[in-house]
């Protein structure tokens, strides 16, 4: 495939994607139109001689001056999350439950700016996306053994996370 076919499909699945031509992508559109500045659209000043071409980015103010406020509030500890027990006896687990999610937010992941991110978006468009996922993957390795029992061969075939090849 050669880059302007790429580009063409691209434009082509971008143009017939869901939710293209609805209202809450053309209010995104001007959102981001009003935090740039653009003077475009809804922005652009009526054409009279000697009127300013000058466009207000307050919306921009406004986001900017707003967020380290609120990544002090969502992103200075570490608990993002916090899990509550319900019951007596739940204290362990729920402790548990909220330090993992802390372990894959901020070190299995840019925590930090994935919150970023999504609080900003957020503010100038009205939606904030985060998109979670386990990745599954496998790790494949050879082994070679020689001089096992079959007591030992037979603990291998036991094991539902290996795969035998060959038994000489």
């Amino acid at each position: 495939m050669t880059e302007a076919q790429l580009c063409a499909l691209i434009d082509y699945e971008r143009s017939n994607g869901i939710g293209i031509d609805d209202e809450l992508s053309s209010d995104r559109a001007k959102a981001d139109a009003f935090y740039i500045g653009y003077a475009t659209g809804v922005l652009a000043p009526p054409d009279v001689d000697g009127r300013s071409k000058i466009v207000s980015k307050q919306l921009m103010e406004v986001v900017e001056w707003a967020m380290p406020s609120l990544m002090r509030m969502f992103a200075s500890d570490d608990d993002v999350i916090r899990f509550e027990p319900s019951c007596s006896g739940d204290e362990t687990v729920c402790k548990q439950a909220t330090d993992y999610c802390a372990y894959i937010l901020h070190r299995k992941n840019p925590g930090f700016i994935v919150l970023h991110d999504a609080i900003k978006s957020a503010l100038i468009t009205r939606c904030g996306w985060v998109k979670v996922y386990c990745e599954h993957s496998w790790d494949t390795r050879e082994s070679y053994y020689e001089g096992l029992t079959d007591i030992e061969v037979q603990a291998l075939q036991a094991n539902e996370n290996l795969s035998i090849e060959e038994v000489e």
